[in-house]
């Protein structure tokens, strides 16, 4: 499936590859990056429950013939309607005001090109599940390959079973979603905020109940000035973007969070034993410590009082051991920010993990390690995939989970005008070695060159 967004900030459009495991954004600085990357998540994480017109179809089916058959229109008209409410919802996606909005994405516009290979892959999955719907407990199976969904109840369908019902309306909207996206669906971003979200999230609740106390105050003395109000508003939540809220929720949710346990526990504590050398807990009351390996059992170091990779990589071990879903989105700004060369290194094998496992990684980078890593992990997949003996590979670090297909990464490269005036953005070959990012590689040379000049300087000044 292929994502369009036009008119986001300076870019006219850009189009992306949903089915691909491993998205690279790469480019200068101030080129609307995480503009793309916070509607991408707005779109994964946009639940709309509401009748489309193929429901009455779909429900005329089910209670005639206990199934319905997956029809190329349907799957069409919830993507349509999926772009169309994402699109309305640039305030609250970027977090900012209405003339704002206006001035940055006021003809901000998306769409989803659904093709005959998209529908095959629909097609091709396969579901076996329970579900409750107004009541009643329905299960609901789809052979591979097949167009048939079967819906099966032991009472028969009550009368409320109808296309106009709520509880019907959301059955089938997240039903069509789980065909079209597979699994999850859903999209997690680790903003560049990430390193102190824990930090301080405690002072962030502490200012949203005195907004609360005050207008609970306020209710009982409504004589008081319009003024009080506005002060109260421009302290408001709104001002963050919406992926940032998202993670200052969670943040805030840690006590109910911590009983939940992902699937994808493993790759939560390969990023403790690779990275961190150490755990991230929740306590009881919903905070977040570390406890190093090396020391004593009962040692824990206050989150605040941690390293910064402690600090930026908690979102993602909390999200990783009680959050994640095979067919999520992650979304990462910067992964390299705050970390020394080898850990971005170890950090981007561990971003091919995941993706093997059945995590869609999407990163901003600006670093040369990491672009470098991937290539390497390029590489080795090829090698391997021609034969080349796995032992000799591994010892330099490479095992089958630490390499990626070409044909599972894309590159996005994002071109600002001479002028600044506009942002193009277009797609970077990636060849059997992998591919190169010409604004870093412009750099380093120059850099290198400019090295060389001094060091000769240098040199004819000491034999001099």
């Amino acid at each position: 499936m292929k994502l369009v967004i036009e008119n986001i900030g300076l870019i006219s459009r850009i189009d992306m590859d949903l089915s691909k495991h491993f998205t690279v954004f790469c480019g200068p600085n101030n080129t609307c990056k995480s503009y793309v990357a916070y509607v991408l998540f707005a779109l994964l994480n946009t639940d709309f429950k509401e009748s489309l017109q193929c429901f009455g179809e779909i429900v005329d089916d089910i209670k005639a013939y206990g199934q319905f058959n997956v029809k190329e229109e349907y799957i069409k008209q919830w993507l349509d309607r999926l772009c169309e409410i994402t699109s309305g919802q640039a305030k609250e996606i970027f977090g900012v005001s209405e003339i704002t909005k206006r001035k940055l994405f006021k003809d901000l516009q998306l769409a989803i090109n659904f093709d005959e290979s998209d529908y095959q892959a629909v097609l091709e999955y396969k579901i076996d599940q329970v579900v409750d719907v107004i009541g009643d407990t329905f299960r609901i199976t789809k052979e591979a390959f097949s167009d048939i969904v079967n819906v099966d109840t032991a009472h028969g369908f009550s009368s409320k079973f109808t296309s106009e019902g709520i509880g019907v309306i959301a059955f089938l909207c997240t039903l069509l979603k789980q065909l079209i996206f597979r699994d999850s669906g859903s999209a997690h971003m680790l903003t560049v905020e990430r390193n102190s979200i824990f930090t301080f999230k405690t002072e962030l609740c502490v200012n949203r109940h005195k907004i609360l106390n005050n207008l609970n105050d306020l209710q009982h003395n409504l004589a008081k000035s319009y003024d009080v109000f506005q002060e109260l508003f421009n302290q408001s939540f709104n001002k963050y973007t919406l992926a940032v809220k998202t993670s200052l929720a969670t943040a805030d949710n840690l006590v109910n969070i911590k009983g939940s346990v992902s699937e994808l526990v493993p790759l939560a504590e390969s990023v403790e034993s690779e990275l961190l050398k150490g755990s991230i807990h929740i306590t009881e009351d919903g905070a977040v410590d570390f406890h190093p390996f090396a020391m004593r059992d009962d040692v824990c170091i206050p989150f605040h009082l941690s390293s910064s990779i402690v600090k930026t990589m908690a979102s993602l071990v909390i999200y990783l051991r009680h959050l994640a879903k095979k067919g999520d989105t992650l979304i990462i700004e910067e992964p390299e920010m705050n970390f020394h060369p080898d850990v971005q290194i170890c950090l981007t094998k561990i971003f091919a993990k995941m993706a093997n496992t059945g995590i869609k990684i999407l990163i901003s980078t600006h670093s040369d390690y990491v672009i470098r890593e991937i290539n390497n992990m390029i590489m080795a997949y090829q090698l391997l995939q021609s034969g080349y003996n796995p032992e000799y590979l591994a010892e330099e670090g490479y095992h089958q989970e630490y390499t990626i297909s070409k044909e599972d990464l894309d590159a996005i490269y994002f071109t600002p005008k001479k002028d600044s005036s506009s942002v193009d953005t277009s797609h970077i070959r990636i060849y059997d070695d992998g591919f190169s990012v010409d604004s870093i590689e412009n750099v380093i040379t120059k850099q290198s060159n400019r090295a060389e000049w001094l060091y000769d300087l240098l040199t004819d000044l000491r034999t001099s």
